[in-house]
């Protein structure tokens, strides 16, 4: 490990003091390995339009984004000229397109807590009524779930039984079928 301050045996960074730049100057490092649909971009976007920027972009000495890209794509579709970074200097090359992937993937391995999320909606929802939730990322439909009065969540269990359905059964559904089949 490189001589770095410790705090609580962690190593710290020497300087994390978020610095405006020009967002023309920033540039993916790498590959861009994660794909950013329209509706992320147009989510962060509104995100940034409500709340601006409260977690700069992570880049390297020579502007690369290390974290952050989707935030450079909303930020410049809201013709953003200058944005908020924090510049890594003291990381190899390697070591920082460790970090890019391995802040992209860790993400990925959380869960919601769906009670304590539906908790923390209707929170939301008593403190101003008029909030727009859809600023959360969640799409309606997610929403509706969420905060929904039913305290199955989840689906139940199968119930133990023969089955009722086998491979080649055709269910007539009004004017739809179903077909039991081999994916």
């Amino acid at each position: 490990m490189r001589n770095r301050p410790q705090t609580n045996g962690y190593p710290l960074r020497h300087d994390l003091t978020p610095t405006m730049v020009p967002i023309n100057e920033l540039k993916p490092l790498g590959r861009e390995t994660r794909q950013h649909p329209k509706s992320q971009i147009d989510k962060l976007a509104a995100s940034l339009a409500e709340f601006g920027f409260v977690l700069p972009i992570v880049v390297d000495a020579v502007r690369q984004v290390v974290a952050g890209w989707a935030l450079v794509l909303a930020a410049q579709l809201l013709g953003l000229v200058r944005v908020p970074v924090v510049t890594i200097v003291d990381l190899s090359e390697a070591q920082l397109r460790m970090l890019k992937l391995t802040l992209n993937r860790l993400a990925e391995d959380a869960d919601w807590d769906v009670r304590a999320l539906r908790l923390e909606l209707t929170e939301l929802l008593t403190i101003d009524p008029q909030v727009d939730l859809q600023l959360t990322g969640f799409s309606t439909g997610e929403l509706d779930v969420a905060v929904s009065d039913s305290d199955d969540l989840e689906l139940p269990p199968p119930e133990a039984g023969p089955a009722v359905t086998q491979p080649g059964d055709l269910w007539i559904l009004g004017e739809h079928g179903a077909i039991c089949a081999d994916a």
